[in-house]
């Protein structure tokens, strides 16, 4: 056995220890006891009573640390016992031959306060209490006197279960559970332990990543923990089972940077009624109800809600179907339905859509036409498109913002507007929206000239060097010829592509561009009467499966369908 340190080392170790670590090492300190003393908590836990009793816990968590894989220091700390499932114990705190990152606490909750304020002085990274009969049996005394004795060392609980990370194969917990190493995945933050052990053994296939049971949430909460898991990219979804949330305003600004990132949250909330409230604050001290403000937070900050934990995994009732594809959008103008659209083509642009450009045009014109156009597609079950108009940096940014797949173009055009003066100046400000979001997972950029009748040659000649350097300059290529039932109107675009103009020979780019060829003469009235048509199949389809098609104010398209 390792030589105790002594107290300048632990204090020099704490100093320089530097962000917690869960595999460097971690004590577990218990008694005799099964750290959950009697009383109402008890009555709610005896469904899972003979596990406490046929085998403390303190053997429980050793033996589930094992058996999860984790590899670093596991130090048990027990007065009478010299090992626990295998492991040698330590006879107290003062005997650590380091610093824990982590501790379990499974002792009577007098004793928690006592090794709480232990910890804290050597300087351990946190804790999870397992014991109960705090502020939920109403001492709410007792919890602050052990909120007292952590000083600013977190820990989880009291009256809580502790974290099952799969990641790290690390299980402070003490209970069997169902979860296997995996490389990412989803987290569940729960005030049940029940709940969280039942959910840990769920067989429907949903990568279980982390599970934290926060119980009465002392120290670190509901919102605290979805923080974290949003500091690692491993973590694609996070579910909530709750009874109240601790700090309202906290949670919105989570919740708003998990929808900023693109990780969805789907909450549980119980306690919603009179009776659910009152059995909420017996469980973890929780004071719950007031369904229709928790109702509205949800809905404000985009965080799905369901009934059921089930529902939770399942969502029950809802079908997962192909997204559709708009090629063809101009989606600012969403703004600008109505205005003469019964006009012919050119009439119509020159007296009546361009003018008002003109007046209108601007980052913030663009973004609120775009976030209108998302939430329209989205209803129709678009998910992705490919944009065309002024100001693209804005486009992106709304598309990235609001989780919305796009390709969108550079606009290329031989008209000054509010975006550019210039040829030079188009293909400049073009080029560097690519840059920008050169990498984007969700959103790609591509040359956009308008049509052969609004660019000149030597824009082509340009766009067709640039498109054979993929390195340096977009790799994609959407080269947009406005097609139109008015037979004119399609004789003009032909006579703009005659085979002596750059225009023509645009098709026959290198490999880099090849995947907008398929694109290059794009009809839009053929392509909305095919998505009337896809769409039409699909409503014959999935109509007996009810498919629901759930939107808020913060839009979350890939919580619901690909």
């Amino acid at each position: 056995m390792a030589e105790p340190l002594s107290a300048a080392d632990r204090a020099s170790l704490a100093a320089e220890r530097g962000p917690v670590n869960m595999a460097v090492g971690a004590a577990l300190l218990f008694d005799d006891g099964p750290g959950v003393e009697p009383g109402a908590v008890l009555e709610r836990l005896d469904g899972r009573l003979h596990l406490l009793g046929a085998t403390p816990p303190a053997e429980r968590v050793v033996q589930q640390c094992v058996k999860l894989g984790f590899d670093g220091p596991i130090w048990p700390v027990h007065p009478k016992r010299t090992h626990l499932a295998g492991v040698p114990c330590l006879p107290s705190l003062d005997a650590l031959p380091g610093v824990p990152d982590s501790v379990f606490l499974g002792v009577n909750r007098h004793t928690t306060v006592e090794a709480i304020a232990t910890l804290r002085s050597i300087g351990a990274g946190g804790a999870v209490c397992y014991g109960s009969g705090f502020a939920e049996t109403g001492d709410a005394r007792l919890q602050q006197d052990l909120l007292d004795a952590a000083g600013g060392m977190p820990f989880l609980g009291p009256n809580c279960y502790g974290i099952v990370n799969a990641l790290d194969r690390v299980a402070l917990w003490p209970d069997e559970h169902g979860m296997k190493p995996l490389d990412r995945g989803v987290a569940i933050v729960s005030q049940s332990g029940n709940v969280a052990v039942n959910v840990t053994f769920q067989q429907r296939g949903l990568p279980l990543a982390a599970v934290v049971s926060v119980g009465n949430q002392a120290s670190v909460g509901m919102e605290d923990c979805v923080d974290a898991f949003l500091d690692d990219p491993r973590i694609t979804a996070v579910g909530l089972f709750l009874e109240a949330i601790r700090d309202a305003q906290r949670f919105a600004v989570v919740a708003r940077r998990a929808h900023d990132q693109g990780i969805p949250i789907v909450a549980l909330h119980t306690g919603r009624s009179a009776t659910g409230a009152a059995i909420a604050t017996s469980h973890t001290g929780s004071m719950s109800g007031h369904a229709a403000a928790y109702d509205a937070l949800f809905a404000r900050y985009g965080v799905a809600t369901v009934e059921t934990p089930a529902q939770r995994i399942e969502l029950a009732e809802h079908a997962l179907i192909p997204g559709l594809v708009n090629a063809h959008t101009h989606n600012p103008m969403t703004l600008m339905r109505g205005l003469a659209d019964d006009l012919p083509l050119m009439r119509w642009l020159q007296e009546h859509i361009w003018p008002a450009e003109a007046k209108a045009i601007s980052p913030e014109f663009v973004r609120d036409g775009v976030e209108l156009a998302i939430a329209e597609m989205l209803r129709g079950g678009t998910t992705c498109c490919s944009e065309n108009y002024f100001f693209p940096d804005v486009q992106a940014a709304t598309y990235r913002r609001l989780g919305f797949r796009a390709m969108v173009a550079l606009p290329i055009i031989e008209f000054p507007s509010a975006w550019a003066k210039s040829r030079d100046e188009y293909f400049d400000k073009g080029l560097a929206v690519h840059d920008e979001f050169r990498g984007e997972p969700l959103i790609g950029t591509s040359l956009g000239p308008h049509a052969p009748y609004t660019v000149a040659d030597a824009s082509f000649e340009r766009i067709r060097v640039l498109a054979d350097q993929p390195l340096a300059a977009p790799t994609a290529l959407f080269a947009f010829c406005e097609m139109s039932k008015n037979p004119l109107a399609r004789a003009s675009c032909s006579s703009a592509c005659s085979r002596d103009r750059p225009a023509a020979v645009l098709p026959d780019l290198k490999s880099a561009s090849a995947a907008s060829r398929s694109a290059w003469v794009l009809s839009p009235w053929i392509a909305s009467a095919w998505m009337r048509s896809r769409r039409s199949w699909c409503a014959r389809r999935f109509a007996p499966m009810r498919v629901p098609v759930k939107t808020s104010t913060c839009f979350k398209p890939r919580v619901w369908m690909i």
